[in-house]
C-alpha cells in the first residue's frame, strides 16, 4: 500500500482547512503547507521549553517556566502519541487506529547564526499537513529528517523537518519487504531498515541503503530487534543478545553481559551529554552501553520500574512502580539519588495503555501521574518534589522541546 500526505481531515480530528494536494511523482509527494506561523514570532533573550502533555482527547502546551500555565490545547480523535522533531520545535502526534500523523508546532524554537543563536517564541499551532497510513506506530527524527514507519504495511515514510516550515514537504516511501513491527532510521543522506529474515514476527536484520534507496550493506546478527537510538553517527538497535552498533564504517554487536538469562534491551535512550546509551534490562536494573569501550553493564535501580528518561546532564531516570523516581550515573551504575514522586501504580496490560511518563526540562523532572490526573515536578539537583501541577486532564506521555540537554529514545 502507497501511503501518501493527504488532506482528508476530519472535523472531528483537528477543525482545520486543508491544503491542496500539490503533485505526486513514482516515488515521492508533495503538498503545500500552511502559511508559516513565524510570521507573528518574537524575540526571546533565552530559549522556552515547552511540555506538551497528551491525554485521550488530544495535547495540551504547558510553560514550564509559568508553573506549568496552560499555553494551548488542541483536541484529536484518539489519544496521540508524541514524537519530539529533530527540530526541537515540532512534535508529531501519532494516532495508530486513526492511521494519521500530524505537526504541532510548539511555538518555541531557536536559530543560529553562526557565533550566536537567536531565541523565538510564539502561539502553537497545528500544521495543516498530515501524513496518512496503516497504523504508524514509530516515528524516528534525527538530523533534520524524520521517518514514520506504519505497521500495517512494512513501509516507512522518510521527509526533511525543514519541509513543515517552507511550506511543502517531499516524501519518500521506504518498503522493508514485510509487514512487521519494525524501524526506519534516517542514516547520513540514507537510511537504517528493519527486516525479517527468519520465522519471528520482529525483525533480525538491519539493511543499510542509500539516498537512491539502494541496499549498501546490510547486517544479519540482530534477532528479535526492537527499540533504537542514534547517539552522533551511531545507531543502536537492541537484540535478543546484546546491542547492535550501525556506523558508516559497518556494524558490531556488544554482548549482553555474561549470565543474563533470557534479560534483553528492548528500549534505548541516547543524550546529548552522554557517551552512554541508557535501557531497560530485566524487572529491577537498566542497561548501560558505553560507546567509548563498547561495553554493556547494568545498573540495579531497586525495584521494578517502566518509564525511563535522560537527565540535563546525561544521567539516567526512571520511575519505579513503587512511584519513586531514581536517577543513576551513566558511566559508574551508581544512585544519584531517589525520591518518592507519585503513589505506586500498576502496568495496565496491552500495548499503548496509559502509564505514567517522564520528561525532563533542566533540572526538573516531570512525572505524569493520570490517575492523580496531575504532574509532580522533582528537582534532580536536590532529589526533592518542587512542585505539584493539575493539568485539567488525565495526562498520558509527556514530552518537552526546546530544553537543554535531555535525551531521546524509543521503546515502540
Amino acid at each position: 500500500m502507497r501511503m501518501i500526505l493527504t488532506t482528508k481531515k476530519t472535523a472531528a480530528l483537528l477543525a482545520l482547512s486543508v491544503v491542496a494536494l500539490t503533485g505526486c511523482a513514482d516515488d515521492t509527494t508533495g503538498v503545500a503547507a500552511s502559511s508559516d506561523p513565524t510570521t507573528a514570532a518574537t524575540e526571546s533573550d533565552e530559549p522556552q521549553a515547552r511540555l506538551v502533555v497528551a491525554h485521550d482527547g488530544g495535547v495540551v502546551v504547558l510553560d514550564p517556566a509559568d508553573e506549568l500555565a496552560e499555553i494551548a490545547r488542541f483536541d484529536t480523535t484518539e489519544r496521540p502519541r508524541l514524537a519530539v522533531a529533530s527540530d526541537d520545535r515540532h512534535v508529531y502526534l501519532t494516532q495508530a487506529e486513526e492511521g494519521t500523523i500530524t505537526a504541532l508546532d510548539t511555538g518555541t524554537y531557536g536559530q543560529s547564526h553562526g557565533d550566536h543563536d537567536h531565541f523565538y517564541v510564539q502561539e502553537p499551532a497545528l500544521r495543516e499537513l498530515q501524513l496518512s497510513g496503516d497504523r504508524p506506530v514509530h516515528v524516528v527524527s534525527h538530523d533534520g529528517r524524520t521517518a514514520v514507519y506504519f505497521d500495517g504495511t512494512g513501509t516507512a515514510e522518510v521527509f526533511d523537518d525543514a519541509g513543515l516550515v517552507d511550506d511543502l514537504l517531499d516524501t519518500t516511501t521506504v518498503d522493508s519487504g514485510t509487514v512487521h513491527h519494525g524501524v526506519v532510521v534516517p542514516f547520513g543522506d540514507g537510511t537504517l531498515v528493519s527486516e525479517v529474515t527468519g520465522d519471528s514476527p520482529l525483525a533480525d536484520t538491519v539493511a543499510v541503503r542509500d539516498a537512491d534507496g539502494e541496499e549498501v550493506a546490510r547486517h544479519e546478527n540482530c534477532p528479535m530487534l526492537h527499540g533504537e537510538a542514534t547517539h552522533d553517527d551511531t545507531v543502536a538497535f537492541g537484540c535478543a543478545d546484546g546491542v547492535l552498533l550501525v556506523t558508516t564504517e559497518g556494524a558490531s554487536l556488544v554482548p549482553n553481559p555474561e549470565g543474563s538469562g533470557d534479560d534483553r534491551v528492548g528500549s534505548l535512550y541516547a543524550s546529548q551529554a552522554s557517551d552512554v546509551i541508557v535501557g531497560n534490562f530485566g524487572e529491577t536494573t537498566l542497561s548501560l552501553l558505553n560507546l567509548a569501550n563498547a561495553t554493556l553493564t547494568t545498573a540495579d535501580v531497586g525495584g521494578a520500574y517502566r518509564p525511563i528518561a535522560r537527565g540535563e546532564d546525561g544521567s539516567a531516570l526512571t520511575l519505579r512502580l513503587d512511584g519513586v523516581l531514581v536517577g543513576i550515573d551513566p558511566e559508574t551504575g551508581e544512585t544519584l539519588g531517589t525520591v518518592e514522586a507519585i503513589d505506586a501504580y500498576t502496568i495496565p496490560e496491552g500495548h499503548g495503555q496509559v502509564a505514567p511518563t517522564l520528561a525532563v526540562v533542566g533540572h526538573t523532572a516531570y512525572v505524569t501521574d493520570p490517575a492523580g490526573q496531575r504532574i509532580v515536578a522533582v528537582d534532580t539537583e536536590t532529589w526533592t518534589v518542587s512542585g505539584e501541577f493539575a493539568p485539567g486532564v488525565a495526562p498520558a506521555q509527556a514530552v518537552a522541546v526546546n530544553a537543554p540537554a535531555g535525551g531521546a529514545g524509543h521503546d515502540h
